[in-house]
């Protein structure tokens, strides 16, 4: 113990880091005034600062060393649950195998890492799912056999608008014949396979002459009355494409026969001369057509056709254009 005096008239004791304050001794008169004996509280003081300073440290280094390991021991237990909270979920799963446990080995540290791991592969797996990553996001192709019908019947009216001139060979010199536009009717009857389609078609054309024109130095342009009609039947191949909320739009091209039927009443220095020509024809032909889907199994639809005809006998070879409008029985 060491002693040291301060200018204040008391004394200061260190020993293990502890300070005593020691009054310096009063003089005897100060304590008979009062009654109280000197020595008596001098001593009291010393045995108070004495409990004091064995009260603030362990008594032994042993005691010191038990306090420590009792911590270190509550440590382990709070870290041994906390390991067990945070991975009851995986544990319950690993045990039902018998594969996976929980390996004294490893270290919490790690174990939180896998968990993390875990945790991010469901944040992922989550996100994936809710933009349906695991579902083929393509969108689905539709045919016209499913979205239209396998089978249909399309009736049509139309418009036929023949070549601005046939060529006539029935008199000495040749001749040209101006038509007008005429009409048309028909129906066709096919069946779809996806989106690839067959169809076979009849139908009605007839246009009207209006004048013959010779050449040059033969006679004017005389009027001149008469027609030709068309039946046609024939076959198609085509493929189409449904779009929007029921439409559809379709290419066909096919071949085919007609029975061409063709009247001319020529007008001659006042006499009236009829020629008339019937003959079966090969022709072939190009469609672009296009519908829409009015009410269920049934569409209104447009068309243009080209009809190409050969020629035969005094009438030339010529071709057709067809305007149809018409209405498509699916089902």
């Amino acid at each position: 113990m060491k002693k040291v005096k301060s200018s204040m008239g008391f004394t200061l004791c260190k020993s293990f880091n502890i300070v005593i304050i020691v009054p310096k001794v009063l003089p005897k008169s100060y304590f008979r005034k009062y009654n109280l004996p000197c020595f008596s509280y001098i001593h009291l003081f010393l045995f108070f600062c004495t409990g004091l300073k064995s009260f603030s440290q362990p008594a032994s280094y042993n005691d010191r060393a038990a306090f420590f390991d009792q911590l270190e021991e509550r440590a382990r237990l709070l870290s041994d649950k906390l390991f067990e909270f945070a991975n009851s979920d995986s544990n319950s799963t690993d045990d039902r195998s018998g594969k996976f446990g929980y390996d004294g080995s490893q270290s919490i540290e790690s174990d939180w890492n896998a968990s993390y791991v875990r945790f991010s592969d469901n944040n992922l797996t989550s996100s994936d799912f809710s933009g349906e990553g695991n579902i083929d996001e393509s969108p689905k192709r539709v045919f016209m056999e499913e979205e239209i019908g396998r089978y249909f019947i399309q009736p049509f009216i139309g418009m036929s608008v023949p070549p601005h001139q046939i060529s006539f060979k029935g008199l000495a010199h040749s001749a040209e014949i101006k038509t007008e536009i005429g009409h048309a009717v028909g129906i066709n009857l096919g069946r779809r396979w996806k989106n690839f389609d067959a169809e076979v078609h009849y139908g009605y054309i007839n246009t009207e002459f209006k004048k013959t024109i010779f050449p040059f130095p033969y006679s004017s342009p005389k009027h001149t009355s008469g027609q030709s009609e068309l039946f046609n039947g024939g076959a198609r191949l085509g493929y189409g494409l449904p779009f929007g909320d029921g439409g559809w739009f379709r290419f066909a091209t096919g071949i085919g026969f007609a029975n061409r039927k063709d009247v001319l009443n020529l007008d001659q220095l006042g006499e009236i001369s009829t020629y008339y020509g019937t003959e079966t024809i090969f022709t072939y032909d190009f469609l672009f057509s296009l519908g829409y889907e009015i009410k269920k199994d049934l569409d209104v639809f447009v068309a243009y056709r080209v009809l190409a005809m050969n020629g035969k006998g005094d009438f030339d070879e010529a071709t057709m254009h067809l305007l149809e409008l018409g209405l498509g029985a699916n089902f």
